[in-house]
């Protein structure tokens, strides 16, 4: 096992661990990074409710409107 050379696209932080055959078979992200990682998926998971809720709401308000 040995830890690759990181990706120039990617953060200089994160380290490939590779097995003999040089096959990438695991990931070492440091813990801070890891925590902002998953701040902004949770931010994101946090938008997407939002918007489907105001759909739904705009979808209902115009249905309403449309019974009129």
């Amino acid at each position: 096992m040995a830890i690759a050379t990181p990706n120039a696209l990617t953060d200089n932080r994160i380290r490939y661990v590779t097995n003999t055959e040089g096959k990438t078979i695991d990931v070492i992200i440091p813990v801070e990074l890891w925590k902002q990682i998953i701040n902004s998926i949770n931010i994101d998971s946090n938008l997407s409710q939002k918007e489907d809720n105001l759909e739904s709401f705009v979808l209902q308000n115009l249905e309403q409107c449309s019974l009129m």
